[in-house]
């Protein structure tokens, strides 16, 4: 995925998290940093609503 002319591996799951039943978890590596445990980064976000590449666009912006 492409962010901000960065690449990204991401995963994405929805459903229940801790009590919020219908929260959003994206596990995030850069493309070249791929499997560097330093570089992981996990985004959450309450709206299901929005696309993977929204909330990672919202989070870049930070």
């Amino acid at each position: 995925m492409t962010v901000k002319k960065r690449n990204y591996y991401v995963y994405r799951y929805e459903g229940n998290l801790n009590g919020i039943e219908n929260a959003v978890v994206l596990l995030s590596y850069p493309e070249k940093a791929f499997g560097n445990p330093k570089a992981l980064r996990a985004f959450i976000s309450t709206n299901a609503a929005l696309s993977t590449q929204e909330i990672l666009s919202w989070y870049v912006c930070r």
